[in-house]
């Protein structure tokens, strides 16, 4: 589903890092319920939530198992971020169709500021300007802006690379993934890039309880 600030993508007149106008697809998911439409995969492990409730016996605990970069589990990165993307590459062939491993850029948004916990914000999604205001002033919105841009910048500048897909979540993919790619989408519009669309994995009936359903 996509929102109102991917409306057929962006031009400019500068260029991407490497040179050359690149392609960028934003991606936003929350750990515990994108793939909650997908049916369930016979092949081993190519869900999330799947390998957990395998390991642990029960369900709606992933974003905590999940390892971050900083976590007790920091160790376990790669693996379970190789995880996420045997379920992208399995389960949303529409998203993540054509694009090679390579080509894709995961940010962990989770060490970001959450808009669930304050009882009003909770109602809207996470482009909402007070809850972009708490990402920015987050105390880990510094570090996690310096290693999303150079990742992207990383990307971007590789001459066999046209474009890039980059899958920005968190836990429940309503609020800090939502900002941040709607951040995302805004700075890199104004990059030059010849084309940025964006699409959120976790709408539907999960924003149907939100204020006008959509913010």
């Amino acid at each position: 589903t996509n929102d109102g600030e991917d409306d057929g993508g962006s031009s400019g007149d500068g260029d991407a890092p490497g040179g050359e106008r690149k392609l960028v697809h934003i991606v936003s998911l929350g750990l515990e319920n994108f793939e909650e439409d997908v049916s369930h995969s016979l092949k081993k492990c190519t869900k999330v939530s799947d390998c957990w409730s395998r390991r642990r016996g029960k369900c709606g605990i992933v974003s905590h198992d999940f390892a971050s970069k900083s976590g007790k589990r920091a160790g376990d990165l790669d693996q379970h971020r190789e995880m996420l993307l045997d379920s992208l590459f399995a389960n949303f062939p529409h998203v993540v169709g054509g694009y090679g491993r390579s080509e894709v850029v995961l940010l962990d948004c989770r060490p970001l500021r959450d808009s669930n916990n304050n009882r009003w914000l909770r109602f809207h999604a996470g482009y909402h300007p007070q809850t972009l205001r708490g990402l920015l002033d987050s105390e880990a919105w510094g570090d996690f802006w310096q290693e999303a841009h150079e990742s992207l910048t990383c990307a971007l500048s590789r001459d066999d690379v046209s474009r890039v897909l980059v899958v920005c979540y968190c836990r429940v993919g309503r609020h800090r993934s939502v900002g941040v790619r709607s951040l995302l989408h805004h700075c890199l519009s104004q990059s030059g890039l010849q084309e940025v669309f964006s699409t959120d994995l976790c709408s539907g009936s999960l924003w149907g309880h939100l204020c006008r359903r959509n913010h």
